[in-house]
C-alpha cells in the first residue's frame, strides 16, 4: 500500500467519525454550571445563601505606626536615574560599571553608561586594554587602570 492509499484509507475512516461526534453535540443541551445567576432587575435574592460576607477587621494604631516608620526608610538610588543627574558629578569623572569578553577574548568595558573596548575614546582618554578587573586608560603621555569603585 503506497502512501497516498494509507492517506485516502485514513480520511475515509476518520469521516464518519467526525460526523458522529458532531451529530451527537449537536442534541445536548448545556449543563448549568453552579454559580452566579442572572437575577431580573431589582430583585434581592441571595445568590449563595450560605455565602457569608466578613468585615475588614479595625487596625491597631501599632500597626498604623509601624507601616508609617516604613514608609519613611530611605530605600536607596534611583534605578531609573543615572549616577552622573542624580548625585550632579561631573562628566568628565570616570566610572567603570562592568566588564565583559567575548567569546574571542574581547573585552568590553561599561564606563558612564557607555561600552567601550581597546581602541575606543571616552572623555578624551584611549582605551588601551580591557582586563578582568580594570580597564588601561591613556591620554598623551597619562596612563592610569580604572578598577571597580569600593562599596
Amino acid at each position: 500500500m503506497t502512501k497516498d492509499q494509507k492517506n485516502i484509507a485514513f480520511i475515509l475512516i476518520m469521516l464518519p467519525v467526525l460526523a458522529f461526534l458532531i451529530l451527537s453535540n449537536l442534541g445536548r443541551k448545556k449543563a448549568k454550571r453552579p454559580g452566579l445567576q442572572p437575577q431580573p432587575a431589582g430583585s434581592l435574592t441571595a445568590v449563595n445563601p450560605g455565602l457569608k460576607i466578613s468585615t475588614v477587621p479595625e487596625i491597631d494604631s501599632n500597626v498604623l505606626e509601624i507601616q508609617k516608620k516604613r514608609a519613611e526608610i530611605p530605600w536607596g538610588r534611583d534605578p531609573f536615574l543615572s549616577d552622573i543627574y542624580k548625585s550632579g558629578q561631573n562628566s568628565s569623572e570616570l566610572k567603570l560599571k562592568g566588564i565583559s569578553y567575548r567569546k574571542d577574548n574581547v573585552g568590553f568595558a561599561s564606563i558612564n553608561d557607555e561600552i567601550v573596548k581597546k581602541g575606543d575614546t571616552i572623555n578624551g582618554y584611549e582605551v588601551s586594554e580591557v582586563l578582568k578587573d580594570r580597564v588601561l586608560l591613556k591620554k598623551g603621555n597619562q596612563s592610569f587602570y580604572l578598577t571597580f569603585p569600593e562599596e
